[in-house]
């Protein structure tokens, strides 16, 4: 599940903002469990890993457009772990989505950290995380069953992959320890080449010593801070971007989940 209370403390990062320039939006994914103190909510459905859940955002933000005083199309992403996965996922597939923050997020599972996290899965040695019983679920072991091809196989991973639709991200902001031992600093590392290599725009900054937690990340709130800033009314009447309303406020989109036998053909290349 996820605690409303974790995705609350990135309100640090757009303290700047007023409370009536921007509408904090937290998904609660199907299948899931959100909680708020002593209180839960479960949403129906069947967990989606990466893929329904980007779903249920788009959905979500889509509904938070239309609350009165909330520009339309319109929106910034933000997410922790699994979540900065998410938070990527859905500014690919929503042009409405302007900007991101990513903090160590997965990126790529076609590359060295995921394809060793996917083998020790079917070793059973998989981490104690929260999202690895969902990824074995939805994806490792329908393969293992004989229930999904290798092509289909390529398919699942590469839509959870934002890597490979590096081209089609807004401006980006990543922030990763160099001793994060959960998600590898790689994963941000390729992302942000990428997205230098098809003209996009990524800030990415690296924290010695720092590791998957973003208490750990000194200054990240701050720079956060100011690259959400720049959506705020006040910035936009400074210089206001193209076809934007800066009278409305816009949706603050926040996703946190931080959470010997290997298969022939596992795991599968991209090609």
């Amino acid at each position: 599940g996820v605690p409303v209370e974790s995705p609350l403390f990135a309100l640090g990062a757009v303290a700047g903002l007023l409370g009536n320039q921007f509408v904090l939006v937290l998904p609660s994914y199907r299948g899931k469990t959100l909680s708020y103190g002593s209180r839960s909510w479960t949403s129906e459905g069947t967990v989606s890993l990466w893929d329904g859940e980007v779903d249920d955002v788009l959905a979500l933000i889509h509904a938070a457009w239309q609350l009165p005083g909330v520009a339309d199309g319109d929106a910034a992403t933000f997410g922790f772990s699994a979540g900065g996965a998410i938070a990527l996922l859905t500014a690919i597939r929503e042009p409405g989505v302007v900007r991101v923050v990513d903090f160590f997020g997965p990126t790529n599972f076609f590359g060295p950290w995921a394809q060793d996290l996917l083998l020790r899965i079917l070793d059973d040695q998989a981490p104690d995380l929260a999202s690895i019983p969902e990824l074995q679920a939805s994806v490792v072991d329908p393969f293992e069953r004989g229930e999904l091809s290798l092509a289909d196989m390529r398919l699942e991973l590469l839509r959870r992959s934002a890597l490979h639709f590096a081209d089609r991200l807004p401006a980006v902001l990543a922030h990763h320890g160099l001793a994060d031992d959960v998600v590898a600093v790689g994963e941000t590392q390729i992302l942000e080449a990428a997205v230098r290599e098809a003209g996009g725009s990524m800030q990415a900054f690296y924290y010695e010593g720092s590791g998957h937690s973003p208490f750990d990340l000194d200054g990240s709130l701050s720079r956060t801070a100011a690259f959400l800033g720049a959506l705020s009314p006040a910035a936009r009447r400074v210089q206001p971007p193209a076809e934007m309303d800066s009278r409305s406020s816009w949706a603050l989109l926040a996703s946190s989940e931080i959470g010997s036998q290997s298969a022939k053909g596992w795991p599968p290349p991209i090609q």
